[in-house]
């Protein structure tokens, strides 16, 4: 760099009298100047109407040096860009130093001062070129506006940065960087695009931020895979872990029923040999069963017919039945007849004959020397004593002695003759108490 390094040209400054705000950006290069200057306003009045270092050492407006020297302030090192903005008004005499949008110092004008007009503007260097004053660094979006910005305003051109659009404070954005460029150039004074290396800067940034974002939704994604993965694989391993002690398990189980089977087997072998001797026991029984079958079909058809002679007895039964129920009425009719002859002066010796030894029976041998002895054993019956009973027999049985005789011996005719009650009717009609040998009969004393 040298002396002759500059941007100068003569300009109105009419719109600036009462109030201005000048905000750029500055970037020191080289320190080798004693006192920089990067923009001086240089009235024939008044030659320090604005002056401004980029170390601090000048920040005068209307001439004031109330902010002089302050390189306490100015701390950011060499090559880097720092916001610098200097505002002022003749209504509130007063001037504001900000630093990368914070305001750092202030001071009180005269009362009326008012920003001197018919001047020169220098930039990079002292109005006239001085090798101490000269710059040697970067200026960028010099600018001056006609009314006093803001501090937000000032905060928000600070945080925009070196290629903020200030297309909002147009209207009051009186001295235009892009003017400034237009002018022509003393030295080797050179146009930096800044903002185009920035905007390709933050294009490249843009395009980065975005692969980033990218790179980082997909490293998310592999990470939330990658999370459930292991979760996955977690499971697995639990899973794996407890096959593991189920396959152990199972193993054990295995070997046992592998044990099992063996005794199952022994026993299966011993159950065919039991079962090959129940097979031969059950062909026996089916033989013994088959013989038993025939046995019961043929004892089935004997049942037939027994059944068949089981019916025609029965209904020679019902017939004999039948018989019986006659036979039953006329004995009990004979029986009534008997009873009713029976009575204490009808009843003859022949009534002996309706007793069950003679009656309805073959008069045999055996049963006339039976009937005969009883007659004849009353020669047993001496010294017995007589009574009621005794007489009672002898007077119904035993009247006439010759008759007696007689008619046992007439009773020889009969043997072998069943005493019927036709035969027994014969006697009581025949040999009556009205007969020959009945009318001995002695009478009852």
């Amino acid at each position: 760099t040298s002396s002759s390094d500059h941007i100068s040209f003569n300009y109105d400054m009419a719109l600036f009298r009462d109030s201005l705000s000048i905000c750029t950006w500055i970037k020191r290069i080289s320190t080798s100047s004693s006192n920089p200057v990067v923009f001086h306003y240089y009235a024939t009045a008044s030659n320090y109407e604005i002056l401004i270092a980029p170390d601090g050492y000048y920040n005068r407006v209307v001439s004031d040096s109330g902010l002089e020297n302050r390189r306490n302030l100015f701390t950011v090192r060499v090559g880097t860009w720092f916001s610098y903005c200097i505002t002022w008004s003749v209504a509130s005499r007063t001037i504001k130093l900000y630093m990368d949008g914070d305001l750092v110092a202030t001071d009180q004008t005269p009362s009326g001062r008012r920003l001197t007009m018919g001047g020169q503007l220098w930039f990079g260097n002292h109005y006239g070129g001085y090798s101490q004053h000269v710059f040697g660094g970067g200026l960028y979006q010099f600018n001056v506006y006609s009314n006093v910005l803001e501090s937000a305003e000032i905060k928000k051109i600070a945080e925009g940065g070196l290629c903020f659009d200030l297309e909002e404070f147009s209207d009051t954005r009186i001295l235009r960087w892009e003017d400034i460029l237009d002018r022509s150039r003393s030295g080797s004074v050179s146009e930096v695009k800044v903002c185009e290396r920035i905007r390709k800067l933050d294009t490249r940034l843009r395009e980065s931020q975005e692969k980033l974002a990218s790179v980082t939704g997909t490293l998310n994604g592999t990470e939330a895979q990658l999370s459930r993965s292991e979760e996955k694989v977690e499971t697995l391993a639990n899973l794996l872990n407890s096959t593991q002690e189920e396959l152990k398990s199972t193993q054990l189980n295995f070997t046992e029923a592998k044990k099992q089977l063996n005794v199952t087997k022994e026993k299966l072998v011993t159950t065919e040999e039991e079962l090959k001797g129940v097979t031969s026991e059950l062909e026996g029984v089916t033989a013994e069963l088959e013989e038993v079958t025939a046995d019961m079909n043929r004892t089935a058809t004997s049942l037939e017919t027994v059944t068949g002679d089981l019916n025609s007895t029965q209904a020679e039964l019902g017939a004999v039945s039948d018989d019986l129920e006659t036979c039953s009425a006329g004995l009990k009719d004979i029986e009534r007849k008997f009873k009713e002859s029976r009575t204490f002066h009808n009843v003859t010796r022949w009534d002996v004959l309706f007793t069950t030894p003679y009656f309805n029976k073959v008069f045999s041998n055996e049963l006339f020397r039976q009937l005969t002895t009883s007659w004849n054993m009353l020669e047993r019956f001496v010294g017995t004593n007589m009574t009621e009973g005794v007489i009672q027999h002898f007077r119904h049985f035993h009247r006439n002695k010759m008759c007696e005789a007689f008619e046992l011996t007439m009773l020889e005719h009969f043997k072998g003759t069943e005493i019927t009650t036709g035969l027994i009717a014969h006697f009581m009609e025949t040999h009556t108490e009205e007969s020959d040998c009945e009318n001995d009969t002695d009478t009852e004393s």
